[in-house]
């Protein structure tokens, strides 16, 4: 689609899309609408929107996109686009009131993947722990028994039991 640049209005709400946003659609230099709200679409927002000069409306909500927000064009005018209803968005121009973007701002996504391993490396390190302890303290508790059983006394005393 990126190579039609004749296009000047792409409504794509509501369809299931999935992935993140192709950054060739920042290559159709006549669009004037870009209608891509309410999918399952991921990543950042394409630099190159903010250089589409005839862009007037972009719809981008109610996605899971995070990320840095284009600073130029389309962008400078807050009634101009629908961000809202996605993970997170930092920077972009002042009008948006957007979050500084930090060099330590971990994404959502990556955040979940920590998650993920921390619940799983737990139980695995806890396990594997386990697993040592016994292997270490179970030769030592049959070497004692072993004595125990070995033990002069021990007969004595235990054939003196059934006598």
């Amino acid at each position: 689609m990126g190579n039609c640049e004749s296009l000047e209005d792409i409504k794509l709400d509501q369809n299931l899309l999935v992935g993140s946003i192709p950054t060739s659609l920042g290559n159709i230099r006549n669009l004037e609408v870009l209608n891509m709200s309410r999918n399952q679409l991921s990543g950042s927002i394409p630099k190159s929107f903010g250089d589409l000069q005839f862009l007037e409306q972009l719809d981008l909500s109610f996605n899971h996109l995070e990320g840095e927000v284009p600073k130029n064009g389309i962008f400078r005018n807050a009634t101009a686009i629908h961000i809202d209803g996605n993970k997170w968005f930092c920077g972009g121009p002042e009008v948006l009131h957007l979050p500084a973007c930090s060099i330590t701002h971990t994404s959502f996504a990556t955040k979940k993947k920590g998650l993920i391993v921390l619940k799983v490396m737990i139980p695995l390190a806890s396990t594997v722990s386990l697993v040592a302890v016994i292997a270490v303290l179970s030769p030592l508790y049959k070497k004692r028994q072993k004595r125990i059983y070995d033990h002069p006394f021990f007969w004595e005393e235990f054939s003196q039991g059934f006598l």
